[in-house]
């Protein structure tokens, strides 16, 4: 005989004090497992949720409304208020399957990864994410070569900055191809300007969002808007915007700052392109994929060189690598990362023929450390500016053309 059916303006149901304490713990292991088989694809998420929402039902009516009323729970105990007709026992049989499929699964990761792969818990104040990924794409990408063989054509404007276009060819196995690298067909030369401030806080000093700031505001100021911050961190992002506002508010500039997060990535160009007096920073999503040709963008500031975080776990996995075969993984990795990175924060100044402009990278090490020399070479050749008044001529000279 199936149980009755919760009406759903009564989750007040009648329970002893014992069985409340045991539906609590059956619902929050239910729950912990939904939540960790949320980022486990092998691990279905909702039977999970509806066993943790029905128990939450019974024994705490309370508990069970907040949680519905979360984000996070919502959905899935919504789905279990159109399933509360499955027998019980069916519900406390999902659940032991499915903690011994977490329980498996959960040994199966605690245990050493493969060379190739990396493991590692990604943890953040709303979630926590089991992550496993490949090193590289090398062996992947060669069982389908195998599997298909045929005529394979890469293309795309940021595949390394050497002639052999190595950053792209070791990652993915592809020292034996047949590479061509063609030049673009832009006169960068004539078209755009490449300042680096021989002035500037260095990246590690605390005062280098705030100078950051002020220079865009500089920027903006000089061309009435049309101007991109890109920083390499959210972490910074929202005090470079703070800066870029108080300076100028400071000096009476009535222009409008768009920040990512703020609004839709697509709502934010779209102000942007309006053609009113306006600057927009973001972070990594504007780097690449951006398209605003004309002179509705024409100077774009750089906060610092784009090097991959070495905190990260897969970057340090591939250190771990570089240097176990006696690599340099600072030249090879971290340099050949920050050059193809820059080359596509670069990119969103120059989309057509007629384009002008001034790209500005606020990282004094471009000039100063000896990998600069290889960064500045990954850059389009556009005429390099030396000092400050050369660079606000040629703003002046843009603004006056606009």
């Amino acid at each position: 005989m199936s149980e009755p059916e919760d009406s759903d303006d009564d989750l007040r149901l009648h329970a002893s004090p014992v069985v409340r304490v045991v539906l609590v713990a059956v619902g929050t292991l239910a729950l912990t497992v939904g939540v960790i088989g949320a980022f486990v694809p092998v691990l279905p998420t909702t039977p999970f949720l509806l066993v943790a929402a029905a128990c939450y039902a019974r024994a705490s009516p309370r508990l069970y409304r907040r949680l519905a009323q979360s984000r996070t729970f919502g959905p899935g105990i919504r789905e279990w208020r159109r399933h509360r007709s499955i027998p019980w026992r069916t519900k406390l049989l999902a659940i032991f399957l499915m903690s011994v499929s977490i329980a498996i699964s959960a040994a199966l990761f605690v245990q050493p990864a493969a060379a190739d792969r990396v493991r590692w818990i990604d943890v953040s104040p709303q979630q926590a994410r089991l992550v496993e990924s490949p090193l590289d794409i090398r062996e992947m990408l060669s069982e389908q070569r195998r599997a298909a063989p045929k005529a394979w054509v890469f293309t795309s404007a940021t595949l390394g900055d050497d002639d052999q276009l190595s950053w792209f060819t070791s990652a993915t196995g592809l020292e034996d191809a047949v590479t061509l690298r063609v030049g673009s067909p832009f006169d960068y030369a004539t078209n755009a300007r490449f300042w680096v401030p021989a002035r500037f806080p260095k990246p590690n000093d605390s005062a280098h969002p705030a100078a950051v700031g002020a220079l865009a505001a500089r920027c903006a100021r000089a061309l009435r808007g049309r101007t991109f911050v890109l920083t390499t961190t959210l972490r910074v992002l929202p005090l470079i915007a703070e800066a870029l506002r108080q300076a100028l508010h400071r000096d009476g500039v009535a222009m409008e700052v768009l920040v990512q997060g703020s609004e839709p990535k697509r709502a934010l160009l779209q102000r942007f392109g309006s053609g009113r007096d306006c600057v927009l920073v973001g972070s990594q999503s504007f780097w690449e994929g951006i398209d605003v040709p004309g002179d509705a963008l024409q100077c774009v500031l750089i906060d610092k060189l784009p090097f991959p975080p070495p905190n990260d776990p897969l970057v340090q996995a591939r250190v771990k690598k570089i240097e176990a075969r006696g690599g340099n993984a600072f030249a090879e990795y971290f340099v050949a990362e920050a050059a193809v990175s820059l080359k596509q924060g670069a990119g969103r100044l120059i989309r057509s023929e007629t384009d002008r402009g001034l790209l500005v990278v606020c990282d004094p090490r471009l000039r100063q450390m000896n990998y600069g020399a290889r960064l500045r070479a990954a850059l389009p050749p556009m005429g390099e500016l030396v000092d400050e008044q050369q660079v606000f001529e040629w703003l002046a000279e843009l603004d006056a053309a606009h």
